[in-house]
Formats: structure tokens, C-alpha cells, sequence
């Protein structure tokens, strides 16, 4: 195994050498590391288009609204799944998704 890995190594040294390749490690931006924070804010306002904000925060601290609106939202998702309108009901498991989250405080 290690005949064959310097053999290799040995190629590929040729190789770059032939084609003028300098070996360098791969950098990627600091950025990217963050990009799921941004997201979640992204599909958090998402999910409260259409309600304004008297209405998101009554839902926010009455718990039983939020599970009276979280049920009715999940009664249209089947609704919308069964009716075969696929990104309807995408978009309200992730409304759903987002709100239970809320719910739970995470």
C-alpha cells in the first residue's frame, strides 16, 4: 500500500510539474459558515407573510391560538397535498415548521 501510494504521489508530481501546477490548499470564505443563520431569518419573516403583526404576536403569547392556528395551518397542508398543489403544501409544512419552532422557543 505504501508502494503504490508513493508511486502515485510520484505521478502526480510529474504530472504538475509538466502542466505547471503549484498544489495549494482549498480556502473558502469565512462567510459561508454563517449562511444557515441567514436562512432561518429569511423563512422566519417568510412564514408570517400575510399576517400582520398584531396578529404574530397575539399568536406569539397565547400558546392556545398558536396550537388552534398550527392545526387549521396543518389541516390546509393535507388539504393542498391531497388537491396534488405540492408547493402550497410545501410552503405551509414550512410555516408550520417555523411556528412550532416559535412555539418551543428555539
Amino acid at each position: 500500500a505504501i508502494d503504490e501510494t508513493a508511486r502515485r504521489r510520484e505521478k502526480q508530481m510529474a504530472h504538475n510539474k509538466e502542466h505547471g501546477i503549484t498544489p495549494r490548499s482549498v480556502q473558502k470564505a469565512v462567510s459561508k459558515a454563517f449562511d444557515h443563520v441567514y436562512e432561518q431569518k429569511v423563512s422566519d419573516r417568510a412564514a408570517l407573510i400575510g399576517m400582520s403583526d398584531s396578529t404574530a404576536q397575539e399568536l406569539l403569547h397565547n400558546p392556545a391560538k398558536m396550537r388552534k392556528h398550527i392545526e387549521a395551518l396543518k389541516k390546509r397542508m393535507l388539504t393542498a397535498a391531497g388537491d396534488l398543489e405540492f408547493e402550497t403544501a410545501a410552503k405551509l409544512r414550512d410555516e408550520v415548521r417555523v411556528l412550532e419552532d416559535r412555539e418551543l422557543g428555539v
